[in-house]
Order: structure tokens, then sequence, then C-alpha cells
């Protein structure tokens, strides 16, 4: 302790180093602008291809070999990995079989017919829940067959994905109207929706 107080009082400015108390020529000590956040509508060509270029498997296409649950999940993930940010994982197929919402396996293997349902509700399942997906399936396999009712589903998603981003197409963003206020009137839109669906699957 001794060392350090006598150094500390025996410095003398002489001793000091020729740059001290001068501004570093290196830092700024203007603090950098922040990145403000941003909300971009504008898609790059490459997205929007994505879009353009998206169909689903055809009703014949589907293997009907049939596939194991990690076969099944990784081909139905395969091709909805451009649209969908979550995945259709085993343990969700074997959950939709519990609860009957689409038909047991034969001998643990998934059928065309499986996989069509599971397509479906892939798609469905952000937007609904599984007690109102299943109602969905069963309504629409009393009035369709499992083709009719994918192949129904399927032209009127791609459909409706396609006219949803051509927004400057159908003039659903005004050319005076900011990026936020554009979400905001696309939230609400699909919140609208939501309730709606809701309504519409209340059991009396």
């Amino acid at each position: 302790m001794d060392l350090l107080k006598t150094g500390r009082t025996n410095t003398k400015k002489n001793d000091l180093p020729e740059d001290s108390g001068k501004t570093n020529n290196n830092i700024s000590l203007v603090p950098s602008e922040e990145k403000k956040p941003s909300i971009n509508l504008d898609l790059s060509k490459d997205e929007l291809a994505v879009i353009e270029d998206f169909r689903f498997p055809s009703y014949n296409e589907i293997p009907d070999v049939g596939l194991f649950l990690e076969q099944t999940g990784k081909y139905i993930n395969e091709f909805l990995k451009p649209l969908l940010k979550t995945e259709l994982t085993v343990s969700m197929i074997s959950n939709y079989v519990k609860k009957k919402i689409i038909e047991s396996p034969v001998k643990k293997q998934y059928y065309r017919s499986h996989i069509a349902d599971l397509i479906i509700i892939a798609v469905a399942k952000p937007i609904l829940t599984l007690e109102n997906i299943r109602l969905m399936i069963e309504v629409e396999k009393d009035m369709r067959s499992s083709r009719e009712m994918y192949e129904t589903f399927c032209s009127i998603f791609e459909d409706t994905l396609k006219r949803t981003f051509r927004l400057e197409e159908e003039d659903k963003r005004k050319k005076d109207e900011d990026n936020p206020i554009t979400i905001m009137r696309y939230i609400s839109t699909a919140v609208s929706y939501k309730i709606f669906l809701d309504r519409c699957f209340e059991i009396e």
C-alpha cells in the first residue's frame, strides 16, 4: 500500500506521457446513430418468385406406397418450408392420430389420404384449434371424398396466397400509406377473419 501511495504522490506532471490529456483521433466522441426499426413490404424478386411458383403436390403425386412416421413428416415439411415457419413434428402427427383427427396409420404406415389430410392440417393449424380442425375435416368428408377435399383446399389456398402477395395489382396498398399502417391493416384483417372463424366453429 505504501508503494502505491508513494507512486501516486511522486508522479510529476512532466513524467506523464506526451499524449496524456489529448483526444484519441481514432475514437469518435459523437454517439453513433442507432439504426431505426423498419418494416419492409417490398419483397425481393426471389421471395416473390417462391410465392408465384408454389404449388401443392397434386393428389396423385402424393406417395401411396406407405411412409413411416418420420418419412411422412419430412415429406410434408419439405414443400411447406418456403411458406411456414413451423414444422409438422412426429409428435404432432401422433397426437392427431390419438385425437382421431386423422385415421390411424396402416401397420404404422401413412398413405395418400393420411398425407393429404396432414397437409391441410399443417396449413390450418396456425389459426384453428385441434378440435376445430377435427370438425372441419369431419364435416368436409361428409360432403366430399378425401381427394375432392384436398384438391378444393389446395386450389383455394394457392389462389388466395398469390392474390395476397400481389398488393399493387389489387391496389390494397395506398400510395400515401406508410408501412406500419399497412401492417396494421393486414393484422386487423387477419384477426377479423380469425374472430369470424371462431364464431363459425362455435357449437351451441
